[in-house]
């Protein structure tokens, strides 16, 4: 009888370890996601000695980022625009970089003496600085970056109306399109003057 209840008494202390054992599980392992580039160009790729470029950038999963040859201190941003001034033609390089690798693009800024006026300061009707996509060809439903600046504008408008938008010297925001579409961009000041600049974002 003693030796039945030793049996007895060992079997329900297996079960308990067994049982203890089973129940473990590992959390879940966060996803990572490398550091990529989103966006990086300009407003201009050819400016006179003197002139000011905008520059802008978009990064994701990065957690610092820099421009070559510096620029100013920057921090990772979805879209984000800034301005330079370089003296000579330039190579312009973004790194982003995250806990699981690197991402860079680059362009360049060529700075010649014939160039085109970045801005026509001469012409008292130009209201509208820049009008610009971070792509003129997208996929139906893919996201662009859309930015423009204005001086001395009283109001402005967007044909088509995706979104209501305000006087601003540099702005940007993200839109989508499902087919190709010319937009247009309209300023007016408080004399009634107005300035114009159409852009075509096309779908393939």
């Amino acid at each position: 009888m003693r030796h039945a209840f030793v049996v007895t008494a060992v079997v329900p202390a297996l079960l308990l370890l067994i049982s203890c054992g089973g129940s473990s599980s590992k959390p879940d392992t966060p996803v990572k996601r490398p550091a990529k580039v989103l966006q990086f160009y300009a407003g201009e790729g050819a400016i006179r000695p003197g002139e000011h470029v905008t520059i802008c950038y978009g990064v994701e999963s990065a957690e610092t980022v820099r421009i070559d040859p510096f620029i100013e201190t920057i921090t990772p941003s979805i879209n984000r625009c800034i301005e330079a001034k370089p003296e000579k033609t330039t190579l312009y390089t973004l790194t982003a970089e995250g806990p699981d690798g690197k991402d860079e693009a680059s362009f360049t800024i060529t700075v010649d003496p014939n160039a085109r006026p970045a801005v026509e300061a001469a012409a008292p009707t130009t209201l509208i600085q820049f009008f610009m996509a971070s792509s003129t060809t997208a996929l139906k439903g893919r996201p662009v970056t859309l930015c423009y600046g204005t001086k001395d504008a009283a109001s402005v408008t967007l044909e088509p109306n995706l979104r209501a938008i305000e006087p601003s010297e540099r702005s940007c925001f993200a839109a989508s399109f499902d087919q190709t579409t010319t937009l247009i961009l309209t300023a007016k000041n408080a004399a009634g003057i107005v300035d114009s600049e159409k852009l075509t974002i096309t779908v393939p």
